[in-house]
């Protein structure tokens, strides 16, 4: 299992970075219904980087190496893994009528999402399927993204929990260290929470700790 500090860095810091860059786009594209089939390089560019990205992160979190795993292998990984819930909604925290997104709900081996499948065609057949390259495509992949990296941060901290045994160290928090401007998890229970960039809300060891140091 890699350490929290390394998920940080190799993931959390990625999904930051595709989310600054989707909310700036929203200040051109505005986050609202009838945008959503709205089709550019620049949305088509955010989808192969953030689709590269989860792919990335799904072959972390189970351990998919080798060019033979594809998507249909990252889905039975998720179906099988009692930690993940396909049918999870995301909260929008932005947009103006844009309903909550449930970017894997129904998919599986032989059901990709059609977020997933918007990448592949535009990636191979980029001139005869450019329209799908799609703001609303967009969305979705990174709300699934941001989905596997709050499952895979709960996973390490759990994991460091077990092997250190105290709740107040940094390594075990099951939260990354910042909060996103753009999503929540419908129903997501964690032992910490985050307040801000590297900020938490103490838990009640740490107030236990700090009140046995004084």
């Amino acid at each position: 299992m890699i350490t929290r500090k390394e998920f940080i860095e190799c993931h959390w810091n990625s999904y930051l970075l595709r989310e600054r860059k989707f909310l700036e786009l929203c200040s051109c594209v505005a986050l609202r219904p009838k945008n959503m089939v709205t089709c550019s390089d620049e949305i088509i560019d955010q989808l192969m980087l953030v689709c590269s990205h989860f792919e990335s992160l799904v072959r972390d979190i189970y351990g998919l190496t080798g060019n033979g795993a594809n998507i249909g292998d990252f889905l039975a990984s998720m179906q099988n893994d009692q930690a993940f819930d396909m049918n999870r909604k995301v909260w929008l925290l932005e947009g103006d009528g844009v309903p909550d997104r449930f970017p894997l709900k129904g998919c599986g081996p032989q059901a990709k999402p059609l977020w997933w499948d918007a990448h592949n065609h535009v990636k191979h057949q980029r001139a005869s399927c450019y329209e799908e390259g799609a703001f609303e495509n967009l969305l979705d992949a990174l709300a699934a993204l941001y989905l596997c990296n709050m499952v895979y941060v709960k996973k390490v901290g759990d994991y460091w929990l077990q092997q250190l045994g105290d709740n107040t160290l940094d390594e075990v928090r099951d939260v990354p260290n910042d909060i996103s401007q753009l999503f929540e998890l419908e129903g997501w229970s964690t032992r910490h929470h985050v307040a801000g960039r590297n900020r938490y809300f103490a838990t009640d060891e740490e107030v236990r700790a700090a009140l046995s140091g004084a």
